[in-house]
């Protein structure tokens, strides 16, 4: 079974955007393909996708998707209703894509109102979560992980280092203080040198 490569996360994402735009599904790609575009790129295995996808979207999307994507489309169905998370794959390059359904909690329509819409190549534009968004959303990761993590505070370091002086400080401060990570958001600017 062959691996995928950055090139594949790259082009899978763009294909998988162009998809979700033709069936009408607002969505943005977070996690550590986000991280990588706002900080320092790494390798990953997997693409995350927050969707605004309601059940009756579905088909449109299994449609505009096409071959390429392996859809189980009742089990997608079914996780809609239930606004969880699904696996789909990328046939060619085997990627996994993880679809999380947009939950209905302010942070979460944050997040997909301050989304960023990126040119990953030429021609082709991507929307990511926010460089805030992302730092927030690994900092809750960790935490809700019991901090085993070691990947989510060097790639929320990396963001603040790459995007010192860009960032919204004070949405940064008012959430990381609602969702209960400042102390995690003030250490990691501390490994960043105060960003």
């Amino acid at each position: 079974m062959s691996v995928p490569t950055p090139t594949d996360v790259t082009s899978v994402s763009a294909a998988l955007a162009e998809a979700l735009e033709r069936a009408g599904i607002q969505y943005f790609v977070g996690g550590s393909v986000a991280s990588s575009v706002h900080g320092a790129p790494r390798f990953t295995r997997d693409l995350d996708v927050v969707v605004d996808l309601s059940e009756a979207r579905v088909p449109a999307f299994v449609e505009a998707a096409g071959p390429d994507f392996d859809i189980d489309e009742e089990s997608l169905r079914e996780e809609a209703r239930r606004r969880g998370s699904w696996n789909i794959f990328h046939v060619p390059s085997m990627l996994k894509i993880d679809l999380f359904f947009l939950k209905g909690d302010p942070f979460s329509a944050n997040q997909l109102a301050r989304r960023v819409s990126i040119e990953i190549t030429p021609g082709k534009k991507v929307y990511f979560a926010s460089p805030e968004d992302t730092i927030l959303r690994k900092l809750l990761w960790h935490r809700e992980g019991n901090e085993s993590s070691g990947q989510q505070i060097p790639d929320v370091v990396a963001v603040l280092k790459v995007k010192r002086g860009e960032l919204d400080v004070d949405y940064l401060d008012q959430w990381a203080a609602r969702l209960g990570v400042a102390d995690l958001l003030a250490r990691a600017r501390a490994m960043a040198g105060g960003a």
